[in-house]
């Protein structure tokens, strides 16, 4: 991963932030990784996630899949036709790594994109995994924190939580004007007064487009603190990759 769009700008080497990054965290013997080295980058290895996934089923073992959201689900997608579905259990999580569903996380082809909601009915069936047992991370390369959120079947979608240092404000899409009512849609500004220093991200209007459930507390898991769902973005604007993927070509 460190090697992988390795490149020159400015006559300094730069690497991919995700394969350094990768370093700082602690891996079980047993993890599997589904990308494997090849001539062209990478490759695809489903024999050893199928082999994986057959080993845990029916025995309700503790176990976390996750990764690059459009290569997880091709490849469970693929599975339908070669093995029949699984059962992990309820000790079996998913966990879709951070960004938007608009940008490269939700796309699987150009053009193609992939519904929360039917990406987690999917898997969940699939794998034998429960709907609520699915997590997200919202993010963006110019914050300075994550909001993880866990999968409702009652609204069909993430909701995500806001840590209880920071704060972020939805605003009205013309007046800029703060809202306050769930279901209330709008702008999403976030604020973090950490790490400002070293990092001007204290306060960060994006053209992503947010939706309030409640401010006090999640009606899901009871959790106090306000909590939001992700709509998407602006009409009309771009999806700008993924911050992980720096390098000398981007």
């Amino acid at each position: 991963m460190k090697a992988f769009g390795r490149g020159e700008f400015l006559g300094k080497t730069l690497e991919s932030y995700l394969g350094n990054i990768l370093d700082i965290f602690t891996y079980r013997d047993d993890t599997i990784f589904l990308l494997k080295p090849s001539q062209n980058g990478f490759s695809v290895d489903v024999d050893s996630f199928i082999r994986y996934i057959m080993e845990h089923d029916k025995k309700d073992h503790y176990a976390a899949l996750g990764g690059s959201t459009p290569l997880f689900y091709k490849t469970v997608l693929s599975l339908k036709e070669k093995i029949k579905p699984v059962e992990l259990g309820e000790k079996a999580i998913v966990h879709t790594g951070g960004g938007g569903w608009d940008g490269r996380k939700g796309n699987i082809n150009i053009g193609t994109m992939i519904e929360r909601w039917r990406f987690v009915e999917d898997v969940s069936k699939f794998l034998g995994i429960p709907e609520e047992n699915f997590t997200d991370t919202y993010s963006f390369t110019e914050n300075s924190f994550t909001m993880t959120g866990h999968y409702s079947k009652e609204y069909r979608d993430y909701i995500f939580h806001v840590p209880k240092w920071a704060k972020v404000i939805i605003r009205d899409f013309k007046t800029l004007k703060p809202l306050k009512r769930s279901g209330d849609r709008g702008l999403i500004q976030v604020l973090n007064a950490y790490g400002t220093e070293g990092f001007a991200g204290a306060s960060i209007l994006v053209d992503d487009i947010g939706e309030i459930v409640d401010y006090n507390r999640c009606p899901i898991c009871n959790t106090e603190g306000m909590t939001i769902k992700i709509i998407g973005r602006v009409k009309g604007t771009e999806a700008k990759g993924c911050g992980a993927t720096l390098g000398g070509d981007n």
